[in-house]
């Protein structure tokens, strides 16, 4: 009588711990997105244009899949880049 207590203890605990741990693990899955760039949608002539903006031709990869032509922000260096010595 005792081991079926202890056994239905265990399997409930057991339950309480994957729920909470569903519940954690759904929490982290909502991130907040980031804003689009403002090079997002721009065409050929104003993504040109910005000089913080760079425009990608149309392309066929090697797996034959195609890259639309888009509008990309041009990569930035961060604050923590390393520095190197003079």
């Amino acid at each position: 009588m005792r081991t079926h207590f202890w056994q239905a203890a265990l399997a409930a605990a057991a339950c309480l711990a994957f729920a909470v741990s569903a519940d954690a693990a759904d929490e982290k899955k909502k991130v907040e997105k980031k804003p689009p760039s403002e090079c997002a949608g721009l065409d050929n002539a104003a993504c040109t244009a910005k000089a913080q903006c760079s425009w990608y031709k149309e392309i066929t990869m090697k797996n034959g899949k195609k890259r639309k032509a888009h509008c990309q922000k041009k990569p930035t260096r961060s604050a923590t880049a390393v520095k190197k010595p003079a």
